[in-house]
């Protein structure tokens, strides 16, 4: 079961969960909220992304998806969601992105930054599945991934992931689980 949000807004622990689990908690229903403009539709329509995005990256070997963002924050519309992926065997990651881009009907999975995107949606530019799935997923293999913790040492994404952006405070993510 997905906690409740505390007192800021944030998951108070991390917690594992299924995209169908996900689709019926608070964080689609908008239950307890108190909010008039929580976005029921639109966080529906991302957990469907999700759940697609996750089917081809856990056949083509990802081990672990790790959600976060505003989308596991009472945030009523979300831009996306934040996510992060490992492999078993980072020197995989070549292979990984040829066997994903063979299953998507849009060969749009690259992580290059020379290929990233402006949309219209988005305020910096983002890589090309972006646009199609509105989920912002990087491969984690230990590496710093340019965010900062509040003296500015650089963060991997699991520490990155538990601290709220801007205010550092300390909050869960969502396992996913297939």
């Amino acid at each position: 079961m997905i906690p409740r949000f505390d007192r800021e807004g944030l998951l108070p622990a991390d917690t594992q969960a299924t995209a169908d689990q996900i689709a019926a908690s608070h964080l689609v229903t908008g239950a307890g909220m108190r909010s008039r403009s929580w976005d029921r539709q639109w966080r529906s329509q991302l957990v469907e992304n999700l759940r697609q995005v996750s089917e081809m990256f856990w056949r083509a070997g990802a081990q672990e998806i790790v959600i976060d963002g505003s989308f596991v924050e009472m945030v009523d519309h979300p831009g996306d969601i934040d996510a992060y992926f490992t492999l078993a065997n980072p020197f995989d990651f070549d292979d990984f992105k040829d066997r994903i881009n063979q299953m998507d009907s849009d060969p749009v999975w690259t992580w290059e930054p020379s290929r990233f995107q402006s949309f219209p949606d988005a305020k910096i530019p983002r890589p090309p599945f972006w646009g199609k799935y509105h989920i912002d997923i990087f491969p984690d293999w230990g590496q710093p991934c340019g965010i900062t913790d509040r003296s500015g040492r650089m963060l991997t994404f699991p520490q990155a992931f538990r601290q709220q952006r801007g205010t550092f405070r300390r909050k869960g993510v969502i396992l996913l689980v297939p």
